[in-house]
């Protein structure tokens, strides 16, 4: 009888673990399933000093002295509000297309273009592409505008992200209050014309 008795004990011990393990899966993947959730807006406080996200310039150059400008956004799924660009480029090499709100395409990701300025004399281009105020944009890996500029003579150029560590001027992308922006790519350009 005894030997039934301990039995019973190691079936409802087995019983108990795997519906204790059950729950703890069950319960992980709910809190899973609602951080995901663009409905419920939770957001990771993410420090700068380990932020995330970046953002990259695609140079494609063309024999007419066309250069267009790819900017992709990474956020590895973070909900990304919006998103400031500041480019800078050498204006005795290259020069913008044309007025800013013709240079610039933004690809339809983010829903709101705002045109910043452009200081040619610089070499500085400024832009920003907003979510919707209560719907902001989950981006893994995107094609976020292209830039359109112009060669003005041959040799090699650099079209870059200005970016400082702390800045709020910079480029940035901004989440939940937050500027989440952890790396820049620039675009080095040989032009031959």
């Amino acid at each position: 009888m005894s030997f039934m008795h301990h039995e019973n004990q190691q079936g409802v011990s087995g019983a108990l673990i795997v519906f204790g393990i059950a729950v703890v899966v069950i319960v992980g993947l709910v809190v899973f399933a609602s951080l995901r959730s663009t409905q419920g807006v939770s957001r990771v406080v993410v420090s700068r000093q380990h932020a995330p996200a970046s953002v990259v310039l695609t140079p494609n150059v063309y024999s007419d002295g066309r250069i267009e400008i790819e900017v992709h956004v990474r956020s590895f799924a973070y909900l990304v509000d919006g998103v400031d660009v500041v480019l800078l480029y050498d204006p005795t090499k290259v020069q913008l297309a044309g007025a800013l709100v013709d240079a610039v395409a933004p690809t339809g990701v983010f829903p709101q273009f705002l045109p910043g300025d452009v200081d040619a004399g610089q070499g500085v281009v400024r832009f920003s592409l907003l979510s919707l105020p209560s719907k902001p944009t989950v981006i893994e890996d995107a094609h976020v505008a292209t830039v359109v500029f112009e060669a003005l003579q041959s040799g090699n150029t650099t079209i870059s992200l200005r970016y400082e560590d702390g800045a709020s001027s910079d480029t940035n992308i901004a989440s939940g209050g937050q500027d989440i922006l952890g790396h820049v790519g620039h675009a080095e350009i040989f032009l031959d014309m």
